[in-house]
């Protein structure tokens, strides 16, 4: 068949594939996903996978293995960026598979593919989405696997798998985190992951560890490090966010610390950010007023921030404020 023709055939067959989720429940449904899900490519086995899900249909789950059995196969060519495996996978996953062999293989699956004349993983997508399937089903080996995926190349497997950790919780859980924080990342975003993971998993006693990263060299890390504490809205992690605003004059970090503080959904967080609003520089007292805004479904606080607001007769602070929502 000439090169133009299969073009066409291929763009008549992916655009059937995407109309398969409006389709109406019936035989024209069945057969045209059986149709996508018997093709070569994995672009357009993507999206019956995805309306397989959509209308919640069962009696695919033997033709759904074979697609994803047949992307492994010249997968450059078969299936770019892993698009169909990564919709094959989680489409088994959202239907209940109990498969784990074959999320296992898909979550220690890499795809080399050629970019700018270089090489680069196209999988971590699929990896974690797999990952996340053997959570589901509680699998034996999870600790194993997801202490791997925390050595991933990728910066973006490490910190889902963290994420996966500590949404788990447990002291084994605890201890792959705590290992993983105290090697470090020169990912600074991974890194803060860890450290919110541990904190999920351990609270208060993940404190002590946590903290002296807010000491670290790198700004990026001090303020994802701040984040993850105020967003663990533990009670404990409240003085070391306020001492170290309290100390530096950076003022970006500056800004960090108190949407941390804010994160803490706290009344002595809320305290602080008032104390800002009060004795502060204009800049200061605009991001207390933007983090109190979390705070506004509270009549107390909300009401004080109006009269302060009002007080300091700075129109931005005044617009700053009734834009919260």
């Amino acid at each position: 068949m000439p090169r133009m023709a299969r073009s066409n055939r291929f763009e008549v067959d992916l655009r059937a594939a995407e109309a398969l989720r409006q389709m109406p429940p019936g035989p024209a449904l069945l057969a045209g996903i059986d149709k996508a899900l018997g093709h070569a490519s994995g672009l357009v086995i993507a999206p019956a996978a995805r309306a397989i899900v959509a209308h919640r249909l069962d009696g695919f789950d033997a033709a759904l293995r074979t697609a994803l059995d047949r992307l492994y196969v010249d997968p450059g060519d078969r299936d770019p960026q892993c698009r169909g495996k990564l919709a094959l996978i989680s489409a088994l996953d959202e239907l209940g598979c109990g498969e784990a062999e074959l999320f296992l293989r898909a979550a220690r699956y890499v795809q080399m593919e050629p970019v700018w004349g270089s090489s680069q993983d196209s999988a971590p997508p699929l990896r974690i989405r797999a990952a996340q399937a053997l959570v589901r089903l509680g699998h034996h080996g999870l600790y194993r696997l997801l202490g791997e995926l925390l050595t991933d190349l990728v910066g973006e497997v490490r910190g889902a798998a963290a994420q996966m950790l500590g949404a788990i919780g447990g002291e084994r859980a605890a201890l792959l985190l705590r290992l993983r924080l105290v090697v470090g990342d020169a990912d600074v975003d991974v890194l803060a992951d860890y450290a919110a993971a541990l904190l999920a998993c351990e609270g208060a006693e993940a404190v002590p560890l946590v903290v002296p990263l807010l000491r670290h060299d790198d700004r990026a890390v001090v303020g994802g490090i701040a984040l993850a504490l105020g967003g663990s809205r533990l009670p404990e992690a409240l003085d070391p966010l306020r001492a170290l605003l309290r100390q530096t004059a950076d003022r970006q970090l500056c800004r960090t610390l108190i949407d941390a503080i804010a994160l803490q959904r706290s009344e002595a967080a809320a305290e602080t950010l008032l104390g800002l609003l009060t004795d502060s520089d204009a800049e200061q007292a605009m991001a207390a007023v933007k983090g109190l805004r979390l705070y506004r479904d509270r009549p107390a606080i909300a009401a004080r921030v109006q009269a302060e607001v009002d007080s300091r007769r700075d129109g931005r602070l005044v617009q700053a404020w009734s834009q919260a929502g």
